[in-house]
């Protein structure tokens, strides 16, 4: 819009300048209209082939200053709730653990945002940001785990034993649903070493397969939150509802992907990276299953 308007205001000056009736007529609402929509179109079609440098230029002029804040004061958390003394009440611990459980699969959704950032943008920073969130989740998944250990050697019923069987297998899905994020960032890393970079059509099917693995993730979430058995149900239903989508679009982006390839529209080197990235977002949606 800055750059538009200065473009616009130089343009408007000579205009003026040769036509002074022009500049001092008045314009009513409807020509207000057509006015913002030319200068919106016309500012596209000559921005458009300087997307990639408005993108690095917005980087350094627009920090994301709170989402980089909020990134690492999780990252600098501690998991207070996993407090010794409250494994002499093995249910408050349970119900402590499961808590912590939940902030690290939030955390986990956004080290999947990220490293997808990264993919789609080069941005070096939210490579950095990736890397750091994958140590904070490996953190709270040694922290979560060695307090599930202590919990399962105090006096606990079966059903409690089994509910903390359940929690350190469900520790390991988020755990692992983070280590493919980072293979991600790994791929988002090796695309900005070589300034390589997806076609349209390619970074659109990667967005909406995105959305799809965060959803299934964050209704895993939901139905570890649930209380109520029948919330619990729906959101698990809605969780293998999504993987079977997400394993149909799979397929989708895997076939259009081969074919831009056959047409020389793609190389084979970002097919390759295209199809791992793919799969590492499909192989998330199973843990995210595997939780619910």
């Amino acid at each position: 819009n800055v750059i538009g308007a200065v473009v616009f205001g130089i343009v408007m000056v000579i205009v003026f300048a040769m036509r002074p009736a022009f500049g001092a007529s008045t314009i009513n609402s409807v020509q207000i209209s057509i006015f913002h929509t030319v200068f919106n179109v016309t500012n596209t079609v000559l921005l458009f082939p300087f997307a990639k440098v408005l993108v690095k230029l917005s980087e350094k002029i627009v920090r994301d200053e709170k989402e980089t804040g909020e990134a690492e004061e999780m990252a600098d958390i501690a998991l207070p709730q996993l407090d010794a003394r409250v494994l002499e009440t093995p249910a408050f611990a349970m119900e402590n653990t499961i808590q912590e459980l939940l902030r690290m699969s939030e955390i986990t959704v956004c080290h999947l945002r990220t490293a997808m950032d990264a993919v789609l943008t080069g941005s070096h920073r939210k490579i950095e940001k990736g890397r750091k969130l994958e140590e904070t989740v490996n953190e709270f998944e040694k922290l979560i785990m060695e307090y599930l250990a202590k919990l399962d050697h105090t006096s606990l019923t079966d059903k409690q034993r089994e509910i903390v069987g359940d929690l350190m297998y469900t520790v390991k899905d988020v755990e692992r649903i983070s280590d493919h994020c980072d293979n991600i960032v790994d791929l988002a890393e090796e695309m900005s070493d070589t300034s390589m970079e997806f076609s349209m059509d390619a970074k659109e099917g990667l967005r909406e397969m995105t959305e799809l693995s965060v959803e299934t993730i964050e209704g895993a979430i939901a139905a570890r939150r649930s209380e109520k058995p029948e919330q619990c149900r729906e959101s698990v239903q809605k969780v293998k509802d999504l993987e079977d989508e997400i394993d149909g679009l799979r397929k989708e982006l895997r076939k259009s992907h081969m074919e831009r390839i056959a047409r020389n529209e793609c190389s084979a080197s970002k097919g390759i990276i295209f199809l791992d990235i793919i799969s590492n977002l499909e192989r998330i949606s199973d843990h995210a299953v595997n939780i619910a």
